[in-house]
């Protein structure tokens, strides 16, 4: 699948005649099509065709139909409440035992010390009408223009002056983002922040509202939320860019569920921090990437980080394109359910260590592949230190979610 920093969207819906279709189809097999038609997707039968692509040398893609088996509500019931998860919050500091939200758990990268269940709406900065919002086109897949940012953006040591605000959960820089199916990290070419990447359907209920800010209060508030999370850099906000999802639905919904997120850049001209929201979540996935109508569930759930495009940067947050993602609301990494706080100009992340493109807590130790060479512990500086240092002739290296561990042959992770 092509990055969606080179997509722009075909809409072939039950309204358009069918030789309208197959002649856009014909012409994408031919070459016709100029290079900066690269996405086609015909969502009215997805069983006859998927998605292709088409660039300069016609067509590039395969045929990916197929579409989701789905069943009545609770067809998956029961495949969230297993023990073992890696990052839903913990009844006790430092992890705990088990979670209060759909998960329960212990903990290896949520920060541990929170209380369960989903974040309050006191979790979110203001939105909507009342703060002057503008809102996102109320169309499948849609995205804003381009917003030219009144100051620069840095993100992964690059300045960014403008941002597209994408439907699908996506805040990208460079090009807007129409893809619906997350593709899994890194991605070349591509440079975005994934607050919840999947098929969001507007059409279904929901608004996507987006504003700049320079507000003082609004700036105060993130200041003090900032400074609490890295309390030695003394960081007052000047500028704000705020994106909410408010209760939208997805792609193919025959339910009532909605999600509403929000990510926030903020920038004092020096530093550059993200502030990802999560209020409620309860889908992950749209039919057309294999989910469930009625439960919004299964298939390739969605996708939460950041990436770079340059294949070296970008992060996962724990549970992306899992089903464990669901439970986002209840993880954090500043011991706040539903708060992900990053700093992105030159990247870091409180409370813990990015190894590889996972997050770990401080203290935690793991190997770093399945050979269990290397045993690792993530440093109070956040820096993970790893050592030669294989399993013992009693223990054999065991997946562990994110990492792996030396265990005993017959214990369980």
């Amino acid at each position: 699948m092509m990055p969606c920093s080179r997509y722009i969207e075909i809409q072939i819906t039950e309204k358009m005649e069918v030789p309208q279709a197959f002649l856009l189809l014909a012409l994408g097999l031919l070459g016709a099509l100029p290079q900066g038609f690269a996405f086609l997707d015909l969502r009215q039968d997805r069983n006859f065709i998927g998605q292709h692509t088409f660039g300069e040398g016609g067509f590039l893609g395969g045929l990916t139909g197929g579409g989701a088996v789905e069943g009545p509500p609770g067809v998956l019931g029961g495949s969230w409440g297993t023990s073992g998860n890696l990052w839903t919050s913990g009844g006790v500091a430092g992890g705990g035992s088990t979670g209060g939200g759909a998960g329960g758990s212990t903990t290896l990268g949520g920060g541990g010390g929170m209380t369960g269940g989903q974040a309050g709406a006191s979790i979110l900065y203001p939105y909507g009408p009342s703060e002057r919002d503008q809102i996102t086109p109320a169309v499948d897949d849609g995205f804003s223009a381009e917003v030219k940012l009144s100051v620069p953006f840095i993100f992964f040591n690059k300045k960014y002056y403008g941002v597209y605000v994408n439907n699908n959960g996506v805040v990208s820089f460079g090009a807007p983002c129409p893809q619906y199916t997350p593709d899994a990290f890194p991605i070349q070419g591509f440079v975005f922040v994934a607050p919840f990447w999947a098929d969001v359907d507007v059409r279904n209920g929901g608004k996507v509202y987006y504003r700049e800010s320079t507000t003082p209060g609004l700036l105060q508030r993130v200041s003090n939320d900032i400074n609490s999370y890295f309390p030695n850099i003394n960081f007052q906000a000047t500028w704000t860019f705020i994106v909410t999802w408010d209760k939208v639905s997805y792609f193919g919904s025959a339910s009532d569920k909605k999600n509403t997120y929000q990510a926030v850049l903020a920038s004092d001209g020096k530093s550059d921090f993200i502030i990802l929201n999560y209020d409620t979540i309860t889908w992950t996935t749209g039919s057309d990437s294999g989910g469930n109508r009625w439960t919004g569930l299964g298939g390739i759930p969605a996708q939460a980080g950041f990436n770079a495009g340059d294949m070296e940067h970008y992060f996962n947050i724990p549970g992306s394109r899992t089903p464990d993602i669901v439970n986002i609301a209840s993880t954090s990494n500043v011991r706040t359910p539903g708060r992900w706080v990053f700093r992105v100009d030159s990247f870091k992340v409180p409370g813990g260590c990015v190894a590889g493109v996972n997050f770990a807590k401080f203290g935690d130790i793991f190997w770093k592949d399945d050979s269990c060479e290397e045993k690792c512990i993530c440093q109070p500086n956040g820096d993970s230190s790893c050592t030669k240092n294989e399993c013992s002739i009693s223990e054999v290296c065991k997946p562990s979610k994110w990492f792996f561990l030396c265990q005993a042959p017959d214990s369980c992770i």
